[in-house]
């Protein structure tokens, strides 16, 4: 087990983002129970203990780049510089309208360059995952309608990237996610997600936690 996941496993197993997540999309996790799980849930050749771990630091990963990181003060503070001061994606969010209203074409160009830098960034945090997933990628799409069901979003952008995860990874991305609007929403519901698997894969999360308590007996 790598010292990042060791790391994130401390952090994430009851993880603080948790409650700010919460009170952005007012809905609490589920309980997938798909038959689906049974031929996944803490298999070698699926989410196995590994794979949990890259649940849990995407989710991390991705919670960060919407909400920002805690300061030594308990503040969160943005991971992106625009207009000389660290944002969110969640602040971007809250700022492109009026910025568009603005007409001042140099901040526009701005925001929509670092539209596509976060799309990137984007894509880079969850590309361990989505190569570990390929392999089960018809059952994760039925988990990933399954979790959209419960949660009452039969139209999210999060169904059309799990069609996509064996095909050209992050095209349709970059191409329908046109507004920190949109890419905020999709942020919230991937996030959503891996908080209903991380309940869900029990049998994972138990060879997860035995991965910890080997890396540490290793030390």
């Amino acid at each position: 087990m790598n010292k990042k996941l060791l790391t994130i496993a401390v952090s994430v197993l009851i993880y603080p983002f948790f409650f700010i997540a919460n009170s952005i999309t007012k809905t609490a996790h589920v309980i997938l129970n798909s038959p689906l799980l049974d031929f996944i849930d803490g298999k070698s050749y699926a989410i196995n203990g590994k794979v949990y771990g890259l649940i849990l630091q995407v989710r991390k990963e991705v919670r960060e780049m919407l909400l920002g990181v805690f300061n030594a003060n308990g503040q969160l503070i943005g991971l992106y510089l625009f207009n000389g001061k660290y944002v969110s994606i969640s602040d971007l969010a809250k700022l492109e309208a009026s910025i568009h209203a603005s007409g001042d074409e140099k901040k526009i160009t701005e925001l929509q360059n670092l539209l596509a830098k976060i799309k990137e960034d984007f894509l880079e945090v969850t590309k361990g995952y989505v190569e570990n997933i390929k392999p089960f990628k018809n059952q994760i799409l039925g988990l990933l309608k399954e979790s959209c069901r419960a949660h009452n979003k039969p139209k999210s952008f999060l169904l059309k990237w799990g069609e996509e995860l064996d095909g050209d990874e992050g095209k349709l991305l970059r191409e329908k996610i046109t507004s920190f609007k949109e890419f905020e929403q999709f942020c919230i519901d991937l996030a959503g997600y891996l908080e209903d698997m991380a309940y869900s894969c029990v049998k994972a999360k138990a060879l997860f936690i035995e991965l910890i308590k080997q890396s540490r007996a290793e030390k």
